[in-house]
């Protein structure tokens, strides 16, 4: 049986082994028929996501798959009697010294195929790098280019089947969601109340805050039923909504969430009537669910991130009428804007971009309330949008069952 090895060095505590989990997932319910093994820098965090998983173990079985420590002795020695006909490395992690040492030595001549899985983009040179063979220095060590994307150019996104099993039935996500606030779980079947899953870096939700006072307002004088509640899972997220929310009206409700595992949180997130998310795996999860969400992209030097956020909106933009996606480019563009990063310092791809699209690069508090109180009172019209997009993204196809032709065809199965 060919053998799999996949890389996954964990950077940002969950990001990245959220994605390779879910994708490890996706593949066991291809029958990927290779013996897998999954090396991981960061145990804890794979086991909070995966609570299967034993942090002190130095080989566990998974779903049938090997799963083993990036550093040591041991994860070096069970490689070598198991050496690996292909290798995914997520990420750009690049490979442990002892990986490295082993492939590139002079008497190493088996033939391995390195499948260099990139991070999540809506940029135009996703189309042209998927498959993009890359050199290294040896002729038996080949590798390729694989990305994930919104384009049918690209791979795709990953559907595993308990995220699409959420979005069809919801007394099932409901019952995910039990467990962790039993509670509070009917909220998200009553037709008088308005959902928000809050999910972001660290920022000023000032703004936000009073647009949701003013959106609960109007919508009592509509029906005096009507109630809103954000969610947000403890921690940086809760804290920055919890220091604007403190102080004003409060006329609608915030609940901090306590921790959940992938399977939990899939389910939260297509329950809720708006999503606003942060990092790739979440936003991945909120593009697929066809609700109205918010992504608040990693903030990068220059403002940068708006060039990303700009390449996802272009990707959005058939899907919505000219006035609505005027109004989510605005909002998208802003909600991501560094207030403390100075116009001197923006990157040029940042200032081109708003030059572009005939936009200050610079907004007011007022500004960005009333885009988000917009926002919110188009929910009904916009909803149809979000789901259009997610629909495109479906018949895009499965990433997991592209990676497994791929793996065939390399392999020569």
């Amino acid at each position: 049986m060919k053998k799999l090895l996949i890389l996954c060095k964990v950077v940002d505590n969950y990001g990245d082994i959220g994605f390779v989990y879910r994708l490890f997932r996706a593949l066991t319910e291809e029958n990927f028929p290779f013996e897998v093994t999954l090396a991981v820098s960061d145990m804890i965090s794979f086991s909070r996501m995966c609570p299967q998983i034993d942090c002190a173990a130095e080989l566990q079985n998974l779903n049938g798959w090997n799963v083993i420590h990036w550093d040591g002795e041991f994860p070096e020695n069970f490689i070598k009697e198991n050496i690996p006909d292909i290798i995914f490395e997520c990420f750009q992690c690049g490979r442990p010294d002892w990986l490295e040492e082993l492939l590139f030595d002079e008497s190493f001549t088996k033939p391995v195929e390195i499948i260099n899985i990139e991070y999540l983009t809506a940029e135009e040179w996703a189309d042209e790098f998927h498959l993009l063979k890359s050199g290294t220095r040896k002729s038996n060590i080949k590798k390729i280019n694989f990305m994930p994307g919104f384009t049918d150019k690209t791979a795709g996104l990953v559907l595993d089947s308990e995220f699409v099993r959420n979005l069809k039935d919801r007394e099932y996500a409901l019952n995910k969601m039990r467990s962790v606030t039993k509670e509070k779980t009917s909220l998200f079947n009553n037709p008088d109340v308005f959902t928000i899953s809050f999910f972001s870096y660290e920022k000023d939700c000032s703004s936000l805050v009073c647009a949701l006072e003013k959106f609960t307002e109007l919508r009592k004088r509509e029906n005096p039923d009507f109630e809103l509640y954000v969610f947000s899972p403890e921690g940086k997220s809760y804290d920055s909504f919890y220091a604007s929310w403190k102080n004003k009206e409060r006329n609608f409700s915030l609940v901090s969430l306590p921790y959940m595992d992938q399977l939990t949180w899939d389910a939260f997130l297509t329950l809720c009537s708006v999503n606003m998310i942060r990092g790739e795996d979440s936003f991945s999860r909120a593009a697929l669910s066809g609700l109205p969400f918010l992504w608040h992209a990693y903030i990068q030097e220059g403002e940068f991130q708006l060039v990303k956020v700009n390449a996802l909106l272009k990707r959005m933009k058939p899907f919505f009428s000219e006035e609505n996606y005027l109004l989510y480019l605005k909002l998208m563009l802003y909600y991501n804007r560094t207030v403390s990063v100075l116009q001197e310092n923006l990157c040029d791809e940042v200032v081109e971009l708003f030059e572009e699209e005939k936009l200050p690069s610079d907004f007011s508090d007022a500004e960005l309330e009333k885009l988000f109180l917009d926002f919110f009172m188009h929910y009904d019209e916009l909803k149809k949008s979000f789901s259009d997009f997610s629909d495109s993204l479906f018949k895009n196809g499965n990433l997991a069952g592209y990676l497994k032709a791929l793996c065939f065809k390399l392999s020569g199965e």
